[in-house]
């Protein structure tokens, strides 16, 4: 359980899955849209009225600065891809620090848009996850977000999204390492190790397996490059590097 300090309640239609590693404090063995539906109709109606519209855009304009102040530069980069991304459009993102800052902050045009592993810390993620997501649902645009670290455990799908000639624009954070734990180890005052990526040449790697591939050297190109590879007969690998912004 990735928070094993919170009661949970597990429903399950299979009575094998219930009693797992996973157990919950409370089994219903059932269908969960029957057994949500049943719950809607005892619970009392919350009412949201008390919420200020001006309180929640000030909170959220504090929550964007605190954002930025603590990881400088990827609201900007973030800013600039929604701007330029149809407002339906569905983001599969990975365990990286990109995606940690941007899907806080980014404005989504209705809940269920951003995909990501929170709590299960699931490198390798986001590139499988947006493939199903634009077979599944191909008129929709789709986004990958990845890190450098992250994109390397499932690079081979990448060769998938060739072979179905998916529209699909996978963008790579390339920090050079993983610097989110860096930063962790230096906060515990533990000597940063093995967090220093020797990476490969994204752009000449993806080309290997067919992609296009695209390293922009400002906001307006990357813009120019995530709109392009919407259109394309491909996936499209963007490099995006921490300078850009």
């Amino acid at each position: 359980r990735p928070l094993p300090e919170v009661p949970t309640i597990r429903v399950d239609i299979d009575p094998a899955e219930l009693y797992d590693d996973n157990s919950a404090d409370l089994a219903v063995l059932g269908d969960a849209a029957a057994f949500l539906s049943a719950l809607a109709d005892v619970l009392p109606v919350r009412d949201a009225s008390g919420w200020d519209p001006a309180e929640i855009a000030a909170t959220r304009a504090r929550w964007r600065a605190e954002t930025d102040a603590e990881r400088p530069g990827i609201v900007r980069i973030a800013d600039a891809l929604r701007d330029c991304l149809p407002a339906r459009t569905r983001i599969y993102s990975d365990m990286t620090q990109f995606a940690y800052v941007a899907k806080e902050v980014w404005d989504m045009a209705e809940p269920g848009l951003w995909h990501h592993p929170y709590g299960f810390g699931t490198l390798g993620y986001a590139m499988p996850a947006a493939i199903g997501g634009k077979v599944g649902l191909p008129g929709d645009p789709v986004v990958a977000i990845a890190g450098d670290y992250g994109l390397q455990y499932t690079i081979q799908e990448l060769g998938t999204a060739v072979e179905l000639g998916l529209p699909l624009p996978i963008l790579v954070w390339d920090n050079g390492k993983l610097k989110e734990i860096e930063e962790s180890m230096v906060r515990s005052q533990i000597a940063p190790n093995a967090v220093v990526a020797r990476n490969p040449d994204f752009l000449r790697l993806a080309e290997a397996y067919g992609a296009h591939a695209v390293r922009p050297g400002s906001l307006a190109a990357l813009q120019a490059a995530v709109t392009a590879a919407l259109a394309a007969d491909r996936p499209t690998l963007i490099h995006m590097t921490p300078d850009m912004a």
